[in-house]
């Protein structure tokens, strides 16, 4: 009980998504999708505040942990959409990258070993709200089928619900609060299982398929097709991934790979700007394809920050990222959704129209 009064907050603003799912149950997916950006908000302040040595800096930081709690009112039209908008996916991965990055600068290593915290106690935290939750559905079901109570399904959405904004949240807090992973408890296993042999060489793999694909590019003189930025981009999040988890491997293999991977992502690189281009002349500039353009830009920055050794800190590239996709998300006028982006797209293919209008 005693640790579960250290985050007062965050049990008003799972109790408040609570009233929210109990008021309006008709999509609680995107409630809890919702949620999460918002939490991890709160719980990202309460961590800095914690860690503040004192002064006007403690005391602007504690306001701003009180006031977390009411920012979500201003969005609580976005509950009740019918379909997420990209808006809803670029603030969950603001919010896990911000999660696993932490509140303090750390090197390569201290941030694998912090990322890989995070998750592990974060896992454990589901694993119990999981069990919690089948325990629930287990006790729900019985009494409905010997005492024929026809229970409704909107109990079993409360009860998800319930764990999912109180129980697993606060789980989190505590585990990832108090809990550290040391060193040699997970590296055993990434080492021998997901990193050295299986991701890594799928990494190369991949390379090559890539490779061959440029080299058919240059033979059949065609452009590739938009749709391989997005196998491209994937390539590239990937591999930024296992570099960083490299940094807590006792033995990484594969070490020739990483150790040219700015220069082997070049070819990738150049790949993912042509068929990013590629699907926006023939698409048009639409909100989704503005965050690929984005991210586009941000890989190829993070690409060459890691053939530098003073450049290639993780901690950096993530929060290069969270400022960037938060610039243009919710800044008015020059966010993805404003008509600023298209109406320059538009200007673009009227000139491009009176090119050929002029030829002919």
């Amino acid at each position: 009980m005693k640790k579960l009064m250290e985050y007062p907050i965050e049990i008003l603003l799972g109790l408040a998504f609570f009233v929210q799912l109990i008021l309006d149950p008709s999509q609680p997916g995107i409630l809890m999708a919702w949620f999460f950006p918002f939490y991890v908000l709160t719980y990202v302040i309460h961590s800095m505040l914690r860690e503040a040595s004192g002064g006007a800096s403690r005391l602007i930081l504690l306001a701003a942990y009180i006031l977390s709690w009411a920012l979500w009112i201003p969005f609580r039209h976005l509950f009740s959409m019918d379909v997420p908008n990209p808006a809803l996916f670029v603030s969950i991965a603001i919010a896990l990258t911000a999660l696993l990055i932490g509140t303090k600068p750390l090197d390569n290593q201290p941030l694998a070993w912090h990322s890989i915290s995070v998750v592990c106690n974060c896992a454990k935290a589901f694993l119990i709200g999981f069990g919690l939750i089948a325990a629930v559905f287990a006790v729900f079901m019985t009494l409905d089928y010997l005492f024929e109570l026809n229970l409704s399904d909107l109990w079993y959405i409360y009860a998800i619900g319930f764990v999912s904004f109180n129980v697993i949240p606060l789980l989190c807090c505590i585990f990832v609060g108090n809990g550290r992973v040391r060193r040699g408890q997970t590296s055993g296993m990434l080492d021998s299982v997901l990193v050295d042999w299986i991701l890594s060489p799928a990494l190369v793999i991949y390379s090559v398929i890539l490779y061959c694909y440029i080299a058919k590019i240059l033979i059949d003189r065609e452009l590739p097709e938009g749709g391989v930025a997005f196998l491209v981009s994937g390539f590239m999040l990937v591999a930024l991934a296992v570099m960083l988890v490299r940094h807590i491997l006792a033995r990484p293999h594969w070490n020739w790979f990483f150790r040219f991977f700015p220069a082997i992502a070049a070819g990738p690189v150049v790949l993912l700007w042509v068929g990013t281009l590629r699907r926006i002349s023939d698409y048009g500039f639409t909100e989704p394809r503005f965050y690929l353009l984005l991210l586009t830009v941000l890989l190829t920055a993070f690409t060459a920050m890691l053939a530098f050794r003073k450049t290639s800190r993780f901690w950096n590239m993530g929060h290069i990222a969270i400022v960037a996709f938060a610039l243009f998300t919710y800044i008015p006028g020059i966010s993805a959704s404003s008509h600023l982006w298209r109406d320059i797209c538009r200007g673009e293919a009227r000139k491009r129209r009176k090119q050929i209008e002029k030829q002919y």
